[in-house]
């Protein structure tokens, strides 16, 4: 592979501990592999997913490997912490009041109960665009870990590349899919260097869309080639169909035009 080149792989991950030498399956493309390791989750898609070959961000070890890989040959990888998420940083960990984080989107009362949301341990939360866990929850305080929850971790792959983005279109959709689900629900066009992008519904209601929209643009800068690249708010408003329209008035008046008991 090329360095810049949108991979697609297939993979099993997991987190290597080094103390029980039990490793822990955190991630997968199977989804029966997943339901077995009890990680399966229904808004995920398991299809093989987009990587950037030889890429310095995320996992940099995984993605100095795939310079040196072909398409639908095996591979089994160890990657230390330092060349995967980094090793974990105190300084990281905040606490905020309880009164700050409750002002977040997050805890907006539950649309069913009319209750608000209360914060928990493992809850993920946006402060300012950036992305954490919450780790502790007292009366008054809320610890906040925005190191990234395998920090610290050294991680096996086993993995094969199943394709490689070669179109403009493939390459958005690829990189719209490193940093956000459901890629197909966006409608893409490119023409020559300007990529005109109508956002998925989801993005409109989504706190962390701007902080991930940042991410997008840049790379789709850098590994698409793309001098423009537009966003477009689509709110359309749903219209009565004309038909269904005269069948309800038909319906609900009697031969005469008075209205049925």
């Amino acid at each position: 592979m090329e360095k810049g080149d949108i991979v697609f792989l297939e993979y099993d991950a997991w987190m290597v501990d080094l103390t029980s030498k039990k490793d822990e399956l955190f991630d997968t493309t199977h989804e029966a592999k997943a339901k077995e390791a009890e990680i399966f989750n229904e808004r995920e898609v398991y299809i093989p997913r987009p990587f950037i070959a030889g890429v310095e961000g995320g996992l940099k070890g995984l993605g100095e490997m795939l310079l040196e890989a072909e398409v639908d040959k095996d591979y089994d990888i160890e990657i230390p912490p330092e060349k995967a998420y980094g090793e974990r940083d105190a300084k990281k960990i905040q606490v905020f009041a309880r009164a700050k984080i409750m002002k977040l989107p997050e805890f907006k009362e539950d649309k069913e109960t009319k209750e608000p949301v209360e914060p928990y341990p493992g809850m993920e939360v946006n402060m300012e665009g950036k992305i954490g866990r919450i780790t502790l929850v007292t009366a008054g305080r809320v610890r906040v870990d925005f190191n990234h929850r395998l920090a610290g971790k050294a991680l096996k792959y086993k993995y094969k590349i199943t394709g490689v983005a070669k179109t403009s279109e493939e390459k958005v959709r690829a990189i719209i899919n490193l940093y956000y689900v459901q890629p197909d629900d966006f409608k893409i066009a490119v023409d020559g260097d300007i990529a005109k992008i109508t956002l998925a519904d989801i993005c409109k209601y989504d706190p962390t869309w701007y902080s991930v929209k940042i991410r997008i643009v840049s790379d789709l800068r850098e590994h698409a080639k793309l001098e423009t690249i537009q966003f477009i708010e689509e709110y359309v408003r749903k219209k009565e169909a004309e038909g269904e329209k005269k069948e309800g008035t038909a319906e609900a008046s009697g031969k005469d035009g008075e209205t049925k008991e």
